[in-house]
Order: C-alpha cells, then structure tokens, then sequence
C-alpha cells in the first residue's frame, strides 16, 4: 500500500528523499568528518606505540573519539606533536624510570594545553624544561594547525 503511494506521488516522494539526503549530509558535516583513512588510522597507531602505557585512552577509544569529532586532521597533528616531542625528550635525556616518563608526559600535555591558550604572555620566567618542550612541539605542529583559531586561542583578555 505504502509503495502503491509512492509510485502514484513521483514527484512529492523524489522531494523527500532530497531532504532526507541533504539532512544526513547536514548531519555528518556537523558532528564529525566520519571514518578516518587507513593512513590516518596508522599513524594514531604510530603515536599510541611512541607513548606505550602513558596513553590514558586505550587506541580504540582515541580512534573512535577521532571519527566522531570534528578537526580530525589536526587532532591527529596535535597527538603527533605530543607523541614525538615526548619520545625524543626520552631519548635525549636517556629516562628509564617509569615515574619520570609520566611526569614527563604529563608535562609535554600541561604545555601543549599552554600552547593552545596562546601561552598567556604573562612574561615571566619559565624552566628550561617548559622551553623545550614548547619548542619541540611547534616544530612538529605544522603552520595550518598552530594557525587555526579554533584549536589555538588566546586568552589576551585576562591581562
């Protein structure tokens, strides 16, 4: 009967599917950018091997975290520059000590959480640690990400 209906109202079912179609393509857009690509996937896989038992998210909690959120490119840079500033600064400094490297992740996170708030400019004196650490990760956070206003901002009103 229902299909009856729909054959005998070509154009009024041809509309509805028009708009069921462009509301799941509104939908999608709003909410994420949807599956990751094998690359994608790879190379979250690349830093969850890089930061070991530190990660607090198992990988497949990040990757589904990263298909269902928006910016999953540049989260993806972010977690990059987060896995390979820590894992040089490992490297650097020779850590063995399990309690040091999760006060070293902890703070590679504290200063990416920095860097994303615009850093405050408040002039004041910082350890060598925080430097290189800031340092490190602007090196690998490329330009469009460290440029993009919604995941990078400042706080210049506190001043």
């Amino acid at each position: 009967m229902v299909f009856m209906r729909l054959i005998n109202r070509p154009t009024e079912t041809f509309l509805h599917l028009i708009c069921c179609v462009c509301f799941l393509f509104s939908a999608a857009s709003v909410h994420g950018a949807g599956r990751l690509s094998r690359s994608q996937k790879q190379r979250v896989e690349e830093c969850a091997a890089m930061l070991g038992e530190l990660d607090p998210q198992d990988l497949e909690s990040r990757l589904r975290r990263l298909e269902d959120g928006p910016y999953q490119e540049e989260n993806i840079a972010i977690l990059e520059a987060v896995a390979r500033t820590y894992s040089e600064i490992v490297a650097e400094q020779k850590m063995e000590k399990q309690k040091t490297k999760e006060w070293l992740y902890s703070m590679v996170a504290l200063n990416m959480g920095y860097l994303q708030l615009g850093g405050l400019n408040l002039n004041q004196r910082d350890t060598a640690l925080n430097k290189l650490i800031r340092y490190k990760l602007k090196k690998y956070l490329p330009a469009e990400v460290l440029d993009n206003e919604d995941l990078f901002y400042s706080l210049d009103y506190l001043e």
